[in-house]
């Protein structure tokens, strides 16, 4: 029983180990705020006037976080389908739905920047791989009312449990589509314009985001951007997110801690920054 304590507290010792090392990588290559020293016109503004900029005035930003108040006090349970690699915690099947949203649901801080970006970059399909509970999907349909948000979750219940927020701030252009995301992203590569955004928040294993990305850069789409997030969850997904900005169809990638943003766009100077958010 002790050498089995023992060796959890090891692995979770090493866990915390890896990770502070992908945070001080982080912090010891991040230059740039409010775009300093960047000299290239298009990454400038998305840095000065999205990233750093202010938010939409959009009152349902405040209903968002209402409703993320609200599933923390719930605490019943579902049962939940995990196909790629979850969260820090909260593994089990059958989770909490307060537990579930305190731990995998995307912050406010993240949300917003969604919303900024789809704002700004006005696409007219917005097609998101994770929804979890809901709120990545909020902020992108109400930065960009104008858009479609079309929506994969693999977990039934989750999918359930997101929906709650769509119906209560009376959202109509997110689509929720239940299944795996290898199913159900060509289809959606297929119908989405030349200029689309794809939001990647599901399935947290290296391998698989390089997998999505590929089909993403197949589809053959001359504007389109693509956010992945938790980038520094592990050092799979970090080492993935390096191979992805070093493919040559990619022409600006910006690193941010948790959030990696990448431009399909052969109009875009080519380049990489790691700018501090």
């Amino acid at each position: 029983m002790k050498s089995g304590l023992n060796n959890k507290y090891r692995n979770s010792n090493l866990y915390i180990c890896a990770w502070n090392m992908l945070y001080l990588n982080y912090w010891l290559r991040a230059r740039h705020k409010q775009g300093r020293g960047i000299r290239t016109p298009f990454a400038y503004r998305i840095t000065r006037e999205v990233i750093y900029g202010e938010d939409p005035d959009i009152e349902g930003f405040g209903r968002i976080e209402q409703h993320r108040k609200d599933l923390l006090k719930m605490t019943g349970t579902i049962m939940v389908e995990d196909f790629g690699a979850g969260s820090r915690r909260g593994l089990d099947r059958e989770r909490r739905i307060c537990d579930l949203v305190k731990h995998t649901a995307i912050s406010q801080k993240r949300g917003r920047l969604l919303a900024r970006l789809v704002n700004h970059l006005k696409p007219s399909t917005v097609i998101e791989l994770g929804t979890g509970a809901g709120f990545a999907s909020l902020y992108l349909s109400l930065g960009n009312p104008a858009g479609q948000v079309v929506t994969c979750e693999g977990s039934g219940e989750i999918a359930v449990l997101a929906r709650m927020g769509i119906e209560k701030l009376g959202l109509e252009n997110i689509d929720i589509r239940t299944g795996l995301f290898t199913e159900l992203l060509p289809g959606l590569l297929n119908q989405a314009g030349e200029e689309s955004f794809v939001f990647i928040d599901g399935d947290h294993r290296g391998d698989s985001l390089i997998s999505y990305f590929d089909r993403i850069v197949a589809a053959g789409h001359r504007r389109m951007v693509v956010v992945l997030d938790d980038i520094h969850l592990s050092r799979s997904m970090y080492q993935a997110w390096r191979k992805i900005v070093s493919l040559s169809e990619i022409s600006l990638s910006i690193e941010l801690y948790n959030t990696g943003i990448v431009f399909l766009d052969e109009t875009i100077q080519q380049d990489h920054f790691v700018v501090i958010f």
